[in-house]
C-alpha cells in the first residue's frame, strides 16, 4: 500500500494536466491557480495529520490534482509573460526548480523524522 501513496499522487497528477487547460478557459487563470494551490496546501495538512493509509493515499490523490493544475498554470503563465524565443528558458528553469523539489523532499521528510517529534 506504500505504493499507492505515490501511485495515487501522479496518476491524479497526470491526468489532470490536460483539463487545466480547458478551465482556464472556461474560469481563468487567477482562479484555477488559486484553486490548485488551496486543493496542494489543504491536501499537504490531510497528509501530515493522516492517522490511515487510507487516508494518506486519498490525501496524496487530491493532492496530485493541486499539483496538476499548479503545473500547467506555471507553464501558461510563463509563456504569457516572456517572448517566445525566452519561453523555453524559463519553462525549464521552473521544471528544474520542481525536480530538485521533488528530489530534496525525501530526504528533508527523513531529516524531519528522525529529529523531530511532531506527533
Amino acid at each position: 500500500s506504500f505504493a499507492w501513496v505515490s501511485a495515487a499522487y501522479t496518476l491524479t497528477c497526470t491526468a489532470i494536466l490536460p483539463l487545466s487547460g480547458r478551465l482556464v478557459d472556461i474560469f481563468g487563470k487567477r482562479d484555477i491557480l488559486v484553486g490548485a494551490l488551496c486543493f496542494f496546501a489543504l491536501d499537504s495538512v490531510v497528509c501530515a495529520t493522516a492517522k490511515m493509509m487510507n487516508i494518506l493515499i486519498a490525501g496524496r490523490a487530491i493532492q496530485g490534482v493541486g499539483s496538476g493544475g499548479i503545473q500547467s498554470l506555471v507553464a501558461i503563465i510563463v509563456a504569457d509573460l516572456v517572448t517566445l524565443q525566452e519561453r523555453g528558458l524559463y519553462i525549464a528553469l521552473t521544471r528544474a526548480a520542481c525536480s530538485i523539489a521533488t528530489a530534496a523532499g525525501p530526504f528533508i521528510a527523513g531529516a524531519f523524522a528522525e529529529n523531530v517529534a511532531w506527533r
